[in-house]
């Protein structure tokens, strides 16, 4: 694998580091579980990541390595059966985001990932009701520059 190369989705990524920083869990049955790009019915309190579109440098690539930089787009979705609760969690995560992730090296099933800073592109904002649920939904938007590095202290040439 070349170093650059994104083995595995910005969204597992960063739900890997919110794991790591004990901001949720890698579970499929507790409070407060983690999921990547597709949610299950169950646990009710769930925070689940996408994949979303994000933003390409304008100004190229570098030529040596042809690495493109930008910023990889994410969506956090909180998903809770009280209000007061999934507005806590999420106002925990956008704080998280903004306050402890910088340079931060994650280990993706083996593949280490350095990742320089989330930007948040929204505050927490609540979208309502889960369709069909009285569940309460909230969502961040952000932006994400990662790369996956050969070692825990490459920093990626931008």
């Amino acid at each position: 694998m070349a170093v650059g190369t994104l083995v595995d989705s910005p969204a597992r990524v960063l739900a890997k580091l919110l794991v790591d920083l004990g901001h949720v869990v890698d579970s499929t049955t507790v409070a407060w579980s983690v999921f990547v790009n597709d949610e299950p019915d169950k646990p009710d309190n769930a925070v689940t990541i996408y994949d979303t579109a994000g933003r390409l440098s304008s100004t190229g690539r570098v030529m040596s390595t042809g690495y493109r930089p930008g910023a990889r787009g994410i969506l956090v979705r909180v998903r809770s059966a009280l209000p007061a609760a999934g507005w806590t969690r999420a106002n925990r995560i956008a704080a998280a985001l903004d306050e402890e992730v910088e340079w931060e090296t994650v280990n993706v099933g083996g593949t280490l990932y350095t990742v320089c800073a989330v930007t948040r592109t929204t505050d927490p904002v609540s979208i309502g009701d889960e369709s069909g649920t009285q569940r309460k939904l909230f969502t961040i938007n952000a932006v994400m520059t990662l790369k996956a590095t050969s070692n825990s202290f490459a920093h990626p040439r931008i």
